[in-house]
């Protein structure tokens, strides 16, 4: 079975659990907690996820690192990951669960790409404009410089991608120039 759709209802089972409870914000702290201290801690992660590490010492750790520092359901789910051999499903489900809470708050995630920087303005516009047009109530923006794009942007917002930089441009009128104009 391919990892999206068990992430999907792992996610979709804290999620419901959370939004019943009214303890979403909880929740979405500490399963950013989870994969913090595993970033922070690469040994801890790989000891996490490893085949070769039985589960008891994984139960261990996870009692000794995060305890009652997280929300009960935040460490069954580590425990049922554990027991079930999926723990390397652990940042699909957290970025499951946080597309959740996005889209529930109509909030969408847009991929930028630019030349250069964006100044907090132009940033600001961008945000506005993308919410505008994609009907949310706020857009997050994730800004990636590629100076191969030479000006303009490339936006991407799930499946869909509008590409208005100024190299694409250039290239179709490097193509039109040699097949003379024609399509």
């Amino acid at each position: 079975m391919r990892r999206r759709p068990l992430a999907q209802r792992y996610a979709r089972v804290l999620y419901d659990l959370g939004r019943e409870s009214s303890e979403l914000d909880r929740l979405a702290a500490d399963l950013d907690r989870v994969l913090d201290v595993f970033d922070e801690h690469p040994e801890l992660r790989q000891r996490f996820v490893s085949l070769a590490v039985p589960a008891r010492e994984k139960f261990e750790l996870i009692a000794s690192v995060f305890g009652d520092r997280v929300h009960r359901w935040v460490g069954n789910l580590l425990r049922l990951l554990v027991r079930r051999r999926r723990e390397a499903l652990l940042p699909d489900i957290v970025a499951e669960f946080t597309a959740l809470r996005d889209r529930e708050a109509g909030v969408v995630e847009a991929e930028v790409e630019a030349a250069a920087e964006l100044d907090a303005a132009t940033r600001q516009r961008l945000e506005e404009e993308l919410a505008r047009t994609l009907g949310a109530r706020r857009v997050r923006l994730a800004v990636r410089v590629r100076p191969e794009l030479l000006g303009g942007l490339v936006v991407k917002v799930g499946d869909r991608r509008l590409d208005a930089s100024l190299r694409r441009r250039l290239l179709q009128l490097h193509r039109q120039l040699a097949t003379g104009g024609g399509a």
